[in-house]
């Protein structure tokens, strides 16, 4: 994760919004009045992800799924 001044952000928005969505790295955008913010890839934090994650960490044992499954079709059949 990149830390950068609000002032540099501000100066050279394009390039860290460009930055941010090519690697999908968070940048924390500091300030000497406020505290910092961050700027992420919507793909990278999506509270949809963040709910399917939680739900399947709070399954006791993972059930199996078969070899042909992708991630997304395990998903779909975890979360009906």
């Amino acid at each position: 994760m990149n830390a950068l001044t609000y002032t540099y952000t501000r100066q050279h928005f394009a390039e860290v919004m460009k930055s941010v969505n090519k690697d999908h790295v968070p940048v924390v955008v500091t300030s000497q009045r406020g505290k910092p913010e961050s700027l992420k890839h919507q793909i990278t934090y999506c509270p949809e992800r963040t709910a399917q994650t939680k739900k399947l960490l709070s399954l006791p044992t993972l059930p199996t799924m078969p070899v042909f499954m992708n991630t997304y079709q395990a998903l779909a059949v975890l979360l009906v």
